[in-house]
């Protein structure tokens, strides 16, 4: 795998202080990065409100950049690999003719499918998740089933959620819709919770 050249603070503002990095899920971690910023913000709604779109136009910004650095070339089957690079070392033409099958960078999102979400950016997670606890009661049940309602959305993904992770085209149309999957599963996330907010009240 081609290692991309990034420098250190897109890194770790879009890995979310290298939460992205975590082995594993790395979504829930961006998730649970997320709790304790929605926590000191709780009864800060109109502050909430001007952080989060303040991250969702810097993300934007951001992700595209980090995006450009990405080359969508897998690790070379062992099959060929040797005799590929020792023709690219010495410039022999033979290198095009052994080169070994190119896909996507496996940390890609969707593999086959081309869709441009490194695994390892978890800003957006991090936006969606304040989003769906704008203006829930500071308590760990309802932290908890917001935490719930926004990962069952980013994962299973209902429309608009699905178009948004759908959207494809340019690299700052890739990053917009990077961005936008996890804002309207956010939102979604917080209609619910409001709702059971007002029935139980």
């Amino acid at each position: 795998m081609t290692h991309p050249r990034i420098s250190f603070p897109l890194s770790l503002f879009v890995t979310w202080f290298y939460v992205g990095k975590l082995p594993k899920m790395p979504g829930t971690w961006g998730s649970l990065a997320a709790l304790p910023l929605t926590w000191f913000f709780h009864d800060k709604i109109a502050l909430s409100i001007s952080v989060i779109s303040c991250l969702f136009f810097l993300s934007w910004i951001a992700i595209t950049r980090y995006l450009k650095n990405f080359t969508h070339i897998v690790t070379p089957a062992k099959a060929g690999a040797q005799d590929y690079k020792e023709d690219l070392a010495t410039g022999n033409d033979s290198a095009t003719r052994n080169a070994p099958p190119v896909g996507l960078d496996p940390r890609f999102r969707g593999g086959d499918k081309g869709e441009n979400d490194p695994q390892e950016i978890v800003i957006d997670e991090v936006i969606g998740q304040w989003i769906a606890l704008l203006c829930a009661p500071q308590s760990i049940e309802w932290f908890i089933a917001g935490f719930l309602l926004f990962r069952f959305f980013d994962i299973v993904k209902p429309f608009p959620v699905s178009w948004a992770d759908n959207l494809k085209g340019s690299r700052s149309i890739n990053a917009l819709g990077v961005l936008l999957d996890d804002v309207f599963a956010g939102a979604i996330a917080w209609g619910l919770l409001q709702g059971m907010l007002y029935y139980l009240s």
